[in-house]
């Protein structure tokens, strides 16, 4: 699906779940925020896909500012399964992005 397209905007997260219904939240968050945008960032480097836009989350880096904002030297602070399978989609597709450059 991806052959011709040069770009990929990934959009797509298992988000805040109000009604939490799997019996292990974490694996689907996982499943979700990590395994499928790594399998969409790897589909799309066979694709020879040249720009891939990810859209992860503030809460990758914690709940409050507590007086000052974030910046890119902030360390990640995750306080939930959202915000830590954000990070680690981060992390997968900077890997990827090394591999492939």
């Amino acid at each position: 699906m991806l052959k011709g397209a040069s770009a990929v905007v990934h959009l797509a997260a298992r988000t805040h779940v109000l009604h939490e219904k799997a019996a292990d939240p974490q694996a689907a968050y996982r499943a979700i925020n990590v395994e499928v945008t790594r399998r969409l960032a790897c589909c799309a480097v066979a694709a020879g896909v040249r720009r891939f836009v990810f859209l992860s989350s503030i809460k990758v880096n914690g709940e409050a500012t507590l007086g000052a904002p974030y910046t890119e030297a902030s360390p990640p602070q995750p306080l939930d399964a959202y915000g830590r399978t954000k990070l680690e989609a981060e992390r997968a597709l900077a890997e990827i992005g090394r591999a492939h450059v």
